[in-house]
C-alpha cells in the first residue's frame, strides 16, 4: 500500500476509466486499419476525459496522475515518432491512453504494446504477403548483410513501396492491445 502522499502512483482502475479506455482504443483501432490515421479529435477527447474523470474520482491527486501518465505515454512514444518509426497519430494516443491509464500503468502499456507490436507486425507481414501480395524484405536484407560482409561498411536499402516493409502498419490495434490488458494484468 502506498502512502497518502503517493496515492496517484496506484494501478487500480476504475470501470469508470477502463470504458473509455475501451472506447477510445477500439475506435482509433478501427480508423488506423480502415483509414490508415487516427483523428485528433479521439486523442484530445481521451486526454480530457481522461483529467476529468482522475480528477473526479481520485480528487486532488487524480489530475496529477492523469497529467504524468500523459507525460509518460508521450515520452515512450516521442523517440520512435522522431525517428519516423511510429506516425503522430500514434503518439498523441498512447498519451491519451496515458492520461486515463496513470504514470504506472501507461509504462506497463506501453511494455505490453512493444510485445503486441512484434506479432502485430509479423501478423501483418504475412497477410501483406498472402492477401495483398507484397513482397517480403528478405532480398533487401540481404544486399544489405552482404554488404557488410564484403566491406564493413553498414548500407541501408530503403524498402520499394511494394514491399511489406514499405507499407504503414497501423499499430493502434497493438496500443489498444498493451492499454487494455496493462489494468487487467497490472491493476491493484
Amino acid at each position: 500500500m502506498l502512502p497518502d502522499d503517493l496515492a496517484f502512483l496506484s494501478t487500480s482502475v476504475s470501470l469508470l476509466v477502463y470504458l473509455p479506455l475501451l472506447a477510445l482504443t477500439i475506435s482509433a483501432s478501427f480508423f488506423d486499419l480502415k483509414y490508415k490515421r487516427i483523428p485528433n479529435f479521439l486523442s484530445l477527447l481521451g486526454t480530457i476525459f481522461g483529467i476529468a474523470i482522475n480528477g473526479l474520482l481520485l480528487w486532488p491527486d487524480g489530475i496529477p496522475q492523469s497529467l504524468l501518465g500523459f507525460a509518460v505515454g508521450f515520452t515512450l512514444f516521442l523517440p520512435g515518432y522522431l525517428l519516423g518509426m511510429t506516425g503522430g497519430g500514434d503518439l498523441k494516443l498512447m498519451a491519451a491512453v496515458g492520461s486515463l491509464l496513470g504514470p504506472k500503468l501507461a509504462f506497463l502499456a506501453f511494455v505490453i504494446y512493444i510485445l503486441a507490436a512484434l506479432v502485430w507486425a509479423l501478423m501483418y507481414a504475412i497477410y501483406a504477403w498472402v492477401r495483398l501480395g507484397a513482397e517480403l524484405p528478405f532480398t533487401r536484407y540481404w544486399l544489405m548483410l552482404r554488404t557488410l560482409l564484403r566491406t564493413g561498411q553498414l548500407a541501408y536499402l530503403k524498402p520499394k513501396t511494394t514491399e511489406v516493409m514499405g507499407q504503414r502498419l497501423p499499430m493502434a490495434p497493438a496500443i489498444a492491445f498493451g492499454a487494455l490488458a496493462a489494468p487487467l494484468l497490472f491493476a491493484a
